[in-house]
């Protein structure tokens, strides 16, 4: 069988995707990834066959210039350009499925044209589609999918593999299928020296920081600075501060918790065993990681998107979001202390344990979903 996926806009959307496609590679099938040039690079660390397409549509600088707001006109800016070099060699490959992530709208377009099916990974609650399925896509995909013979809202639409606890995900979701969240942090690194940490917590509580990989270089972002001068002042009295930290950002962590212990390229997941609490930026991928992980969580969101998903994930129990301008440092000491986040987040991890794993979601891909396909 022979699988595209189609990744877009930033890496870490790409997270879901790497265990399914490696669960279809080890099974035989034929998998090749496809990536806009801003994020070829880091999906190519996955190990799997990787083309880039399309130009770099400087996505983060473009959603960064507007201030937020709905990004889906730019997601069909980088389909647009990715169609043009994809289609004509996906139209020759004839993929049997066509993986692809929310915001990587050339997935759906390329399934219709080729009579794939289009399976959708998502990576937390569906802020994208808001639950519409196919109807939500834009009129402008629409159009660009009118473009190249098809419609991507009257294709029969596939399955959308979820690793988000059922609280936090919008409800009725269409074609959901539950799958077992593994964390994927890119080409990550267990650091020289970093066993200690690495091992299971000692009698200190651990409180575990990530700032989220899709912004490297932190400047002199005050909110940041007080998120983490407020993490810094918990160090002692029974309590130990880890930051995971990307190469960029290494220096601003230090500079403002200089009595943390900074991690520069670990990976998260690794970290968060044993773990009390975990402070993040709101991105559905540290949401993920801590909810698989059974962690408490203190969310205190950077953009429009990691506050929906913050506030989904609140719905859980095992989540607080920190209110605007509220004390850090004592958020943090109360979720510490709140026995009722800590049988929510056990709740949450039971539940997403009991999903069935990437393997086993290929397997029924294949034996289910596609009966007649080559196998």
């Amino acid at each position: 069988m022979r699988v595209l996926v189609v990744t877009a806009v930033v890496a870490s959307h790409f997270g879901p995707c790497a265990p399914l496609a490696w669960a279809l590679r080890s099974a035989g099938h034929d998998v090749v990834v496809a990536a806009d040039p801003a994020t070829a690079a880091a999906v190519a660390g996955a190990g799997l066959p990787t083309r880039a397409a399309g130009t770099d549509a400087r996505f983060a600088a473009r959603y960064r210039d507007q201030c937020g707001g709905d990004p889906k006109a730019l997601f069909c800016a980088v389909a647009a350009a990715m169609c043009e070099e994809v289609l004509p060699w996906a139209r020759w490959w004839r993929p049997d499925v066509v993986v692809h992530d929310p915001t990587a709208f050339a997935g759906p377009v390329v399934a219709a044209a080729t009579g794939a099916l289009a399976v959708r990974a998502s990576w937390g609650p569906d802020l994208v589609l808001r639950g519409r399925g196919p109807a939500g896509y834009p009129d402008a995909l629409e159009d660009l999918a009118g473009r190249h013979g098809v419609s991507v809202r009257q294709s029969p639409p596939g399955p959308d593999l979820d690793p988000t606890p059922a609280l936090a995900q919008l409800p009725d979701l269409p074609g959901r299928v539950a799958v077992r969240p593994l964390p994927w942090t890119g080409a990550t690194r267990i650091p020289v020296g970093g066993s200690a940490v690495l091992a299971a917590p000692g009698p200190a509580r651990r409180v575990v920081v990530c700032l989220g990989r899709s912004r490297d270089d932190l400047g002199s972002d005050g909110d940041v600075e007080r998120v983490l001068a407020g993490v810094d002042a918990l160090v002692g009295d029974g309590v130990e501060v880890v930051v995971a930290a990307t190469g960029g950002q290494a220096a601003a962590v230090r500079r403002s918790a200089p009595h943390a212990r900074t991690l520069v390229e670990a990976p998260l997941d690794r970290l968060l065993p044993g773990a009390a609490l975990l402070v993040h930026h709101g991105g559905a991928g540290s949401a993920s990681a801590g909810a698989v992980a059974g962690v408490p969580q203190l969310a205190v969101p950077d953009a429009p998107e990691n506050r929906f998903s913050a506030g989904r994930y609140a719905l859980t129990g095992a989540t607080r979001v920190l209110p605007e301008g509220a004390d850090v440092t004592a958020a943090c000491r109360a979720l510490l202390d709140d026995a009722g986040a800590r049988a929510a987040a056990d709740r949450v991890r039971a539940e997403l344990l009991a999903a069935p794993p990437p393997a086993r979601v290929a397997h029924d891909l294949v034996h289910h979903h596609l009966p007649g396909a080559v196998r």
